[in-house]
């Protein structure tokens, strides 16, 4: 599971917030001020990573146009013309992300820090490429909330564990499937956590 990552995420949680001492117990694992959780740069690339290649729902609910429409590309649809957008595949494509879009590569998102320390979507999400939570006016409410929650839970389970796939690497191939409604999951995959030794 990225060893790599884990580590340099983890050293980027211990730099902002502190390590613990060997046996702290649960509850006295620090988290992460609203001023330290803004500094984690590293790992909210890796969560926004996740984010691309996983996202949680898959499509956009579909709609009917209630005009005709032209695409950006040329393409022009009808009045009452079905869409749907795929974000699965809006976050896999090679014309967006590159050669290495099904790779994960946390690093891809680094390229857009700004000088406040903010990370802006990848360029691409300008044109509604990123989008785990939608984009525009149905955005996603509580996008933010999610994306601080993932940060504080991520960096308190840095600080006290390691996580490792049971089983070998085959493990994580092949597709994830979907639940009703678009929603994506991995069936059996199993995660095993072991106490960092500090």
């Amino acid at each position: 599971m990225h060893p790599e990552i884990q580590d340099k995420a983890r050293q980027e949680v211990i730099d902002v917030v502190g390590d613990i001492e060997r046996g702290t117990p649960a509850e006295d694992v620090p988290y992460p001020t609203a001023d330290q959780e803004r500094l984690l740069t590293y790992l909210s690339c890796v969560i926004k990573e996740v984010m691309r290649l996983y996202p949680s729902v898959t499509l956009v609910p579909q709609r009917f146009t209630t005009a005709p429409v032209t695409l950006s590309d040329g393409t022009s649809l009808p009045i009452d013309t079905l869409i749907s957008g795929d974000i699965y595949s809006m976050h896999h494509s090679k014309q967006v992300w590159g050669p290495d879009a099904d790779e994960f590569k946390p690093d891809r998102f680094l390229a857009s820090v700004g000088p406040d320390g903010e990370i802006p979507m990848h360029p691409g999400a300008s044109n509604f490429m990123w989008t785990p939570f939608g984009g525009g006016q149905r955005i996603c409410l509580g996008q933010q909330f999610s994306l601080v929650e993932q940060r504080v839970v991520l960096s308190m389970l840095l600080l006290r564990y390691k996580w490792t796939i049971v089983g070998d690497e085959n493990a994580l191939k092949g597709n994830p499937g979907t639940l009703p409604g678009g929603l994506l999951h991995s069936a059996g995959l199993q995660v095993k956590l072991t106490r960092r030794d500090v």
